[in-house]
C-alpha cells in the first residue's frame, strides 16, 4: 500500500539525424531517386548509363502538400467537426 503501483518510465525519443531524414524521404528505383521535401516539393536525380556524356540529371516538381498545409487542413477540420455548421 505504501509504494503503490509503480509506473513505465516513458522511452527515449531520439531525434532523426539529417541523413535518416533523407534516407526515410527517399525512394529509390533503379537508376533513379525521388526525395519528398517538407515544402511539398520533390527532387528527381536520375543517373545515365556507363558512358554516357553526362553523368545525372535533376528535376524538380510539386508533389504534394507541405507539412504546414496538411497540418493545417487537419486543424481546420478539427474545428469544423466541433461547429455546429451544417453545409
Amino acid at each position: 500500500i505504501m509504494h503503490g503501483e509503480p509506473f513505465p518510465v516513458p522511452h527515449t525519443v531520439v531525434p532523426l539525424t539529417r541523413d535518416q531524414k533523407h534516407k526515410l524521404n527517399t525512394s529509390v528505383s533503379n537508376n533513379t531517386r525521388i526525395t519528398k521535401h517538407d515544402n511539398g516539393s520533390c527532387t528527381m536525380v536520375t543517373e545515365q548509363m556507363i558512358g554516357s556524356p553526362i553523368e545525372a540529371t535533376t528535376s524538380y516538381f510539386a508533389c504534394g502538400e507541405s507539412k504546414f498545409d496538411t497540418s493545417f487542413r487537419e486543424h481546420m477540420q478539427k474545428v469544423q467537426a466541433k461547429l455546429p455548421i451544417k453545409r
